[in-house]
């Protein structure tokens, strides 16, 4: 189906963005697993291929779709590495502002996984004064969790 819709498109990209849309959707609304549909997915993405301004518009209707679908976009893996990757850059955002980074306060970062706290510590790793004054909001933070 994707193959014939890519063919009968390929004077109208609108029309494919539609279909292309459409095909997503339609997966959604069968039930199909997360998974099932992002391995569907790689194979639509390089059949009904798009210029990179409706790739956007594609994007922002998947997502306006899946917002009024309640549906979560990332799997609790992804939550994790997103987690763990943020956890890492404040760490290293630390060292290079104050140089010496305790392996304690390391090991605090390393336990946090709610993704809105960590982003919360990333600006405060960028904007604070000291390490100390670092250490005081991420003491503050496990105390009110």
């Amino acid at each position: 189906m994707a193959h014939l819709r890519t063919q009968a498109t390929t004077q109208d990209l609108a029309g494919r963005l539609q279909w292309k849309l459409s095909l997503i959707k339609r997966m959604y609304e069968l039930g199909y697993s997360r998974d099932k549909i992002q391995q569907i997915f790689q194979l639509l993405d390089r059949l009904m291929t798009l210029p990179p301004e409706l790739d956007l518009n594609f994007k922002a209707e998947l997502e306006r779709f899946e917002a009024e679908q309640k549906m979560t976009y990332m799997t609790s893996i992804e939550r994790i590495g997103i987690a763990e990757a943020t956890q890492k850059y404040i760490a290293q955002i630390l060292t290079i502002r104050f140089k010496d980074v305790s392996t304690e306060l390391v090991e605090k970062l390393n336990k946090l996984y709610d993704i809105e706290l960590l982003n919360q510590l990333l600006k405060k790793a960028v904007t604070t004064g000291s390490i100390s004054e670092f250490e005081q909001q991420l003491s503050q933070e496990d105390t009110d969790t």
